[in-house]
């Protein structure tokens, strides 16, 4: 059997790519295939004789959308308003039952340890005596 010259185990000349095409695309996601179909355009019943019309599936979507939330659905209103002015940050102050810091109190429920916090234990430093 006749064998050509060794490339150093390389089948391709030096400077050519060994997969030109780059990597295999993955198959069409759920997202990539729904925001396709959001983008483009459907025949839908419009008006009050349902009248079939070409129409933009997104605007079709949020017509929809605040029809619902003008009817009553506070979901969709709360959807809309987030989405409009972004979500209302709340702020969450937790403290122990004398004002400081909880890490010790839920640790000692945590571990059942009733006795080893108490403050007639520790001096003032919070040591145990």
């Amino acid at each position: 059997m006749a064998r050509g010259k060794k490339t150093g185990g390389r089948n391709w000349k030096p400077g050519q790519s060994g997969n030109p095409n780059g990597r295999p695309k993955k198959g069409d996601t759920l997202t990539d295939l729904l925001r396709e179909y959001v983008e483009g355009i459907a025949v839908l019943p419009v008006g009050p004789e349902g009248q079939k019309r070409r129409v933009r599936v997104k605007k079709a979507l949020i017509r929809e959308m605040v029809n619902r939330a003008l009817g009553g659905s506070d979901q969709i209103m709360i959807h809309i308003l987030d989405r409009l002015d972004g979500r209302v940050v709340s702020k969450l102050e937790m403290t122990g039952e004398d004002g400081g810091p909880v890490g010790l109190n839920i640790i000692r429920s945590i571990t059942g340890d009733t006795k080893s916090g108490s403050d007639s234990d520790n001096d003032d430093n919070g040591h145990k005596s």
